[in-house]
């Protein structure tokens, strides 16, 4: 055999052996369910992915993030953290021994179960907002607040100020953060349980590709 054939076909060899198993798989496309919202994957070659929810509380919300993958039809997805500085309106009420912190959403109504963190003198601290939105904690020069996949920090400007009022944009509140694994079998996409198991009952099912333009515009 010639020496270039020989050449050619040992690229080719190592070509094939570089790809990885759910990249050979056919995987790529659009997945779907409506069981009470619906909830559509689209898996790219990239390495990417848009996880898109539409329903009574969504209004084509979607999450952007990237998968890898970890087995045969198996892929390991997840989505950044949102960052961005939260908006927050600072007063003075001459409190003496703490801070008061009030996290709303933009339609105004309070938020519970909010985190807000930072480092006091050299103690760290962590209060979860209240029913009414409130958390007291010590003085500081800057604080953190987290909810869902949302984590966001504020530096305090004014010396004066002892309340501070944020308002979590619908962006910050909606966020959350996608840590999944999923499972491709035929045309059903799987989404693994919190123990790592399957539930084979319940699938996505892959779509056309005019289908999913229609979604993915």
């Amino acid at each position: 055999m010639h020496k270039n054939n020989l050449i050619a076909i040992s690229l080719i060899v190592v070509a094939c052996a570089t790809v990885t198993p759910a990249q050979s798989s056919g995987i790529f496309g659009a997945y779907r369910d409506c069981m009470f919202a619906c909830r559509t994957i689209l898996i790219k070659p990239d390495h990417t992915f848009i996880y898109r929810l539409d329903g009574d509380l969504f209004n084509g919300e979607t999450h952007n993030g990237t998968w890898q993958s970890i087995g045969k039809s198996l892929l390991r997805a997840s989505s950044p953290e949102d960052h961005t500085a939260p908006i927050v309106t600072q007063r003075t009420s001459n409190r003496h021994d703490d801070f008061l912190v009030t996290v709303i959403e933009a339609s105004q109504a309070t938020v519970k179960g909010a985190i807000v963190s930072g480092l006091a003198g050299n103690a760290t601290f962590k209060v979860e907002t209240s029913d009414n939105g409130l958390a007291r904690i010590p003085k500081c020069k800057r604080f953190e607040i987290q909810f869902n996949g949302y984590r966001g920090s504020f530096v305090i400007t004014d010396a004066q100020a002892d309340e501070f009022i944020v308002s979590l944009t619908y962006e910050q509140m909606a966020n959350w953060v996608i840590n999944q694994t999923w499972l491709v079998e035929g045309r059903r996409l799987y989404v693994a349980l919190d123990d790592g198991s399957f539930d084979k009952r319940y699938w996505l099912d892959k779509l056309s590709e005019k289908d999913a333009r229609k979604i993915f515009h």
